[in-house]
């Protein structure tokens, strides 16, 4: 009897944990295309000839992106006297200028991002949120239409990344357009999808097959299957019997995932190994993690990748208390992270096929709770790459009022400070999904509010 015949099916958990298959296993897809057939749609309309990278940047927590990006003129004045002592001083604002909305200031912590909007490199997308359709002050107090769980970290973080307002949808936005332009890496072991932040919504699809990766951590071959083990030829020869195999499914699919998955390791492991991106050196968290990024889309021809589509997360934006002092860390680093990867892109001279943007849970209220803010609802993105049309703000400037505020979560005898948002999350996607050639029909199903909204492109994508 050989050793082989051992591994039955009492053991074959272990099996498969011992040799280092199960966190490939859990972003690789066990059914096979053939199997779901039509349920995996791939977009026919994406440009496969075209190399593209979308990189969604999450900043946990509720970032208030209102100290980001701060109106100027006269309406600097009702901003402050509404913020109070959570206000940025016209001396630490770094002047900016947009058609309609005039003089503006970005945050002093924020030069990087500045010098890109001047350079009509970075757009911002103000006042976007959670929507189910356009909603006004009378709709809020009516409670019509309202996403779920409004002001919630895990719910709003869900939504955001779904694209919806229903937290039974669990599909993300971002793993839907992965899944739509699939065939653009036909010829690539490596997911379409991956996450430097761990699990997350916005990667989501029907076939979870995203990877995550640890920016920290080396990509080493699958335990027993490294060229000098020496149970590489006894672990083959059980992989190649499994898929052979006559009526027995199950086995067949996993053999064949760690067979994908092993491939996957090695081919990740030697990408990375080649393309060390030393342009670039990272030293927060979140440069880290766009490093990473970074090394992937120099990759992309070793990889056979057309297109690819990024997560990456920086968490500490929950700022109840302390936020003056909080936040000066916090965006420098996000200042920091955000200009180092696009300048290495630059260099890569694949500006004009990669697009980063910013989100979070929601945005914080205009009032001050004393130390901090509290959780709010609307807030700005940041976008950039040499495909946006920078230089502008798409939406307008909520108002900052503390009195007969029209765009306050709250009635007029009690405000709130909580912004209701202009622009919806589906209205950002479907303009990226735009750029990533994904179809109209497939935007609508994808992003379900959509329809509810006549501004289906907001028009920063060139």
């Amino acid at each position: 009897m050989t050793k082989r015949k051992y591994i039955n099916n009492a053991s074959r958990r272990s099996f498969l944990k011992n040799i280092g298959v199960f966190p490939f296993l859990k972003y690789t897809p066990l059914l096979s295309g053939t199997i779901l057939g039509s349920a995996l749609s791939s977009s026919a309309s994406a440009d496969c000839n075209q190399q593209q990278s979308l990189v969604c940047v999450f900043l946990l927590g509720g970032a208030d992106s209102y100290n980001f990006v701060v109106p100027g003129g006269s309406a600097y004045n009702e901003y402050a006297t509404t913020r109070g002592n959570m206000a940025v001083s016209r001396e630490n604002l770094l002047s900016s200028n947009d058609a309609v909305q005039g003089a503006f200031g970005f945050n002093k912590r924020l030069p990087g991002l500045h010098d890109l909007y001047q350079n009509e490199r970075l757009a911002v997308v103000s006042n976007v949120g959670n929507l189910i359709r356009p909603t006004t002050k009378s709709d809020f107090n009516a409670s019509k239409s309202l996403p779920q769980s409004l002001f919630a970290h895990d719910a709003q973080q869900k939504l955001w990344q779904t694209g919806s307002g229903n937290l039974a949808d669990s599909f993300g936005w971002g793993g839907s357009i992965a899944q739509r332009i699939t065939e653009c890496n036909s010829s690539s072991t490596i997911a379409t999808s991956i996450s430097t932040a761990g699990s997350n919504k916005w990667l989501n699809n029907l076939q979870q097959n995203y990877i995550s990766l640890n920016p920290n951590a080396d990509i080493v071959q699958m335990r027993g299957l490294s060229p000098s083990s020496s149970t590489k030829n006894t672990l083959e020869a059980l992989l190649n019997e499994s898929k052979a195999e006559q009526g027995s499914f199950f086995k067949q699919q996993v053999a064949h995932a760690i067979t994908r998955a092993d491939n996957t390791a090695n081919g990740l492991s030697d990408a990375i190994r080649d393309n060390p991106v030393a342009d670039f050196s990272p030293t927060g968290r979140l440069e880290q993690q766009l490093h990473l990024v970074a090394r992937m889309i120099s990759a992309r021809e070793q990889l056979n990748m057309g297109k690819q589509i990024f997560f990456v997360g920086l968490g500490g934006w929950d700022t109840h208390s302390n936020q003056n002092e909080r936040l000066v860390p916090l965006m420098t680093e996000l200042n920091s992270a955000l200009t180092s990867f696009q300048a290495s892109i630059d260099r890569m001279g694949k500006a004009d096929n990669v697009t980063t943007f910013t989100a979070s849970d929601f945005g914080r209220t205009l009032t001050s709770n004393g130390d901090g803010t509290d959780h709010g609802w609307g807030g700005h993105s940041l976008v950039m790459g040499g495909a946006v049309k920078g230089g502008q703000i798409y939406g307008g400037f909520p108002s900052f009022a503390a009195s007969n505020n029209p765009d306050d979560a709250g009635d007029d005898d009690n405000f709130a400070g909580r912004i209701i948002p202009t622009t919806a999350v589906a209205q950002l996607g479907a303009t990226l999904a735009d750029w990533m050639g994904i179809t109209r029909a497939e935007q609508e199903v994808m992003l379900p509010n959509l329809a509810n909204f006549n501004q289906k492109n907001l028009g920063f994508m060139k």
